[in-house]
């Protein structure tokens, strides 16, 4: 193993990324790109939109003029690590969109430290307005089929996991700021996260917070961080993953 010298590094942060005083910049994670694609077994299909800020995933169609909610999702990862364009981010979402049936776009954002923060949330939040504009975007104008045919305006989910759950609050204060309504929440912590301890104060800040929509919050014991994404195979993500889809269903 060759070691770095410590007097070359300017900043280290595992076990994200390091910084050296060249500049350089070295990530401890690098994660796999895979490209949009039509699953032939479940019908779902993908491609990158809004000069691939964004990958958009459509449901299969059964019926004409057939509309879904929209799911907008945001990747965790540190802020750093990690993307939409990920094998397992990409599979999740093609999971979630199979199972519950919803149109999804999954936010791909700039990374810090190249692009530091708050570059993130504007970034998430220029794909929102993006999607904003199909509402009332007139026939005559460019938009996206997949959103313009087939979304449901009155039904929008915004989800994310670590990271990109943070971003998702940004996102909800930026929504009520321009007063447009906000629903209900589901909170998802595991037993043995490093930061069930924030997730707690936070579900409970958000009850108190006068906001008028309800949130409920499920625990999973002997799990760690993002488990459902590093096992999603596993019995207790298969659990989770009905609750959500319920809960999508619920809220329809």
């Amino acid at each position: 193993m060759v070691s770095t010298p410590a007097d070359e590094i300017a900043h280290d942060f595992p076990p994200f990324f390091r910084v050296y005083k060249d500049g350089r910049v070295e990530r401890f994670h690098n994660y796999v790109y895979v490209l949009p694609s039509d699953d032939p077994n479940t019908g779902v299909r993908s491609k990158d939109v809004n000069n691939n800020s964004a990958r958009l995933y459509l449901p299969k169609i059964t019926e004409n003029n057939q509309k879904f909610p929209l799911l907008i999702y945001i990747h965790g990862g540190g802020f750093s690590i990690e993307s939409a364009f990920s094998t397992g981010h990409d599979k999740y979402l093609h999971s979630i969109v199979t199972k519950a049936n919803v149109v999804a776009i999954s936010v791909d954002y700039r990374l810090a430290p190249e692009h530091p923060l708050p570059i993130c949330y504007d970034d998430s939040w220029a794909v929102i307005k993006w999607a904003a504009l199909h509402v009332e975007m007139s026939d005559h104008l460019i938009t996206e089929p997949w959103l313009k045919d087939h979304v449901d305006f009155s039904r929008v989910f915004l989800a994310g996991d670590s990271a990109g759950a943070n971003i998702v609050h940004d996102m909800m204060v930026r929504a009520s700021a321009s007063e447009k309504p906000l629903g209900d929440g589901f909170k998802i912590v595991a037993e043995k996260d490093v930061m069930r301890g924030r997730s707690l104060a936070y579900y409970d800040a958000l009850k108190k917070s006068g906001w008028k929509g309800e949130v409920e919050i499920m625990e999973t014991q002997g799990e760690d961080h993002v488990f459902h994404l590093l096992e999603p195979t596993c019995e207790k993500a298969g659990v989770l993953m009905k609750r959500l889809v319920d809960f999508f269903n619920e809220k329809i």
